[in-house]
């Protein structure tokens, strides 16, 4: 069998709805060609559209983008090129749909950075745990009028995409003058048992800060990284802009 080339012309039977027949035949016969002609041209033309931007991927995303602005504008009944209120909504529309194509997530790495956030929600869990037990022990048993107050109180820490918990280092030592005077004021029992929870309470401590220190470094370094992507795409954009910095496109007050 003789190998086709590239050059040959192929013959296809193919079947389409006779709407669509309707609609080639009127399109041929407005360029003056033949139907063949329309329907091989318009298949050509729908393989290099394919392709056109790099890949049918990013061909599609393009044309989602059209298709929101289209949808944007018609709403705003303004250009986005031309209108601030409906440049912001392309703009929130593009944004969007790329944090829907992000493949950051779902990564060995953000699978990573959220077992460490879990690790630091558990260490804080029984930080407060034992706070609070320390706590009810020197109010219910030693009569304090306060508890372990000698520890800053810590908000809750909640990890996001961008946020992060930050803890102050504790005090080397308890301050004085919390409702005891000196240390014969206390049973030597319960002063054990006040020592034990107070050093539960700081390891506790220790232990969530080293865990959270090590999720918020995780999540410094993924943020670094990206940021670094971002600014070089930043950069190329300004080049097919032939600008050199973002300033150049808009003239400062005192230009205008």
């Amino acid at each position: 069998m003789v190998e086709r080339q590239p050059s040959d012309t192929a013959q296809l039977k193919i079947r389409v709805k006779e709407s669509v027949r309707q609609q080639l035949e009127d399109a041929a016969r407005e360029n003056d060609w033949t139907l063949n002609r329309e329907i091989a041209r318009r298949l050509e033309e729908s393989l290099r559209e394919d392709r056109a931007h790099g890949s049918r991927r990013t061909t599609a995303f393009v044309q989602q983008i059209a298709a929101a602005i289209a949808l944007i504008e018609a709403d705003t009944d303004a250009d986005w090129h031309a209108d601030e209120d409906t440049f912001l909504a392309v703009k929130g529309a593009i944004e969007a749909l790329l944090v829907r194509l992000d493949p950051g997530f779902g990564t060995p790495e953000m699978k990573q950075i959220s077992e460490l956030q879990a690790l630091s929600t558990a260490k804080q869990e029984a930080y407060e745990f034992a706070r609070k037990a320390l706590d009810n022990y020197r109010i219910n048993e030693l009569g304090w009028t306060v508890g372990s107050v000698d520890v800053q109180r810590r908000p809750r820490g909640m990890f996001g995409r961008a946020s992060r918990a930050t803890l102050a280092e504790p005090p080397a030592s308890p301050p004085i003058g919390w409702g005891l005077l000196s240390g014969a004021d206390i049973d030597p029992q319960k002063k054990v048992t006040d020592d034990r929870l107070n050093a539960e309470m700081l390891s506790a401590l220790d232990e969530w800060q080293a865990a959270n220190s090590e999720a918020i470094a995780a999540i410094s370094a993924r943020e670094t990284r990206r940021k670094r992507g971002e600014q070089a795409g930043h950069a190329i954009g300004l080049r097919l802009l032939g600008l050199s910095t973002p300033l150049e496109s808009h003239p400062t007050d005192s230009e205008q």
